[in-house]
């Protein structure tokens, strides 16, 4: 007989599936020829000394793509796996009652004196699942919890922007955007008739975000075509020490989907409700 796959597995099957036609997608907007790709390197004269200047320039916004369709899809699966995760905690009837806890660390503790509306709702969120699982599933659920939200926190944590990310998705259109290119590959025609190839790249760990100025150009050198895989991103509203949070949409997929299969999943399975009360 064949197995009956948990739907908390079949949900991140389905973001997995998700995020290789999101690849595919994010391929085919980065173009394969110069007519198809996204960007080109425009020519301008600026400022007093009538400089000439090479710039990146995105000249097609993946908004009308269905880019931000398939990563919402996969993000919403791999927020839809952990309730279904969390609802296998618990007994059947009250799977509809709970949601996975994604809130702060020291909700668990009593409420303090002179403490918000917000953070006493969170702590009435955190009974409702923990007192319906097993104690052990419960101490593992409370060391997921993210650290206390502070305005430059160096690393946001995966499920906080998981969380804000999908709740996002579920009123608006995931923000989406090309941010620019890890790297560009560059052909230029020197005035002899020669050509000349070159590499524009950014300072490590970065890279050439739209409207850049292309510099070690060759004298009197003309454009002629560039190519870089675009780099997507998902702006978040979240901050960290270096300002506003944006996300590379493919790595950030792929990193939380790992984490919730490689570490959550394996860390709760052994509390899993079973029917007559039995746990595996």
């Amino acid at each position: 007989m064949t197995a009956i796959v948990p739907s908390f597995i079949a949900k991140l099957n389905r973001s997995e599936a998700h995020l290789v036609n999101l690849k595919d997608a994010i391929d085919s907007y980065g173009g394969t020829t110069p007519d198809t790709r996204p960007y080109t390197v425009r020519k301008r004269v600026e400022g007093k000394k009538k400089r000439v200047v090479y710039r990146l320039h995105f000249t097609r916004s993946i908004d009308n793509t269905d880019v931000p369709l398939i990563a919402a899809d996969a993000i919403y699966n791999l927020r839809s796996s952990l309730d279904h995760l969390a609802g296998a905690l618990v007994p059947a009837k009250d799977r509809r009652s709970v949601m996975f806890p994604i809130l702060w660390r020291g909700v668990a503790e009593p409420s303090i004196e002179g403490e918000n509306d917000q953070r006493r709702k969170d702590r009435e969120r955190w009974l409702t699942i923990a007192h319906r699982v097993r104690p052990e599933a419960a101490t593992f659920l409370k060391r997921l919890q993210p650290p206390d939200e502070t305005p430059n926190e160096e690393t946001p944590h995966a499920l906080r922007l998981l969380n804000q990310i999908s709740n996002i998705d579920r009123h608006t259109k995931l923000p989406i955007f090309a941010h620019g290119v890890d790297g560009l590959l560059l052909r230029w025609r020197l005035p002899d008739g020669g050509i000349k190839n070159g590499f524009a790249r950014a300072s490590p760990d970065h890279f050439l975000e739209d409207n850049t100025e292309i510099r070690n150009v060759p004298e009197g050198a003309v454009y002629m075509e560039a190519y870089g895989p675009p780099r997507i991103i998902i702006r978040t509203g979240m901050t960290d020490a270096h300002g506003r949070v944006n996300l590379p949409v493919v790595e950030f997929i792929t990193e939380t989907l790992r984490f919730i299969r490689d570490e959550v999943v394996p860390g709760l399975t052994p509390y899993i409700h079973r029917p007559g009360g039995r746990r595996k």
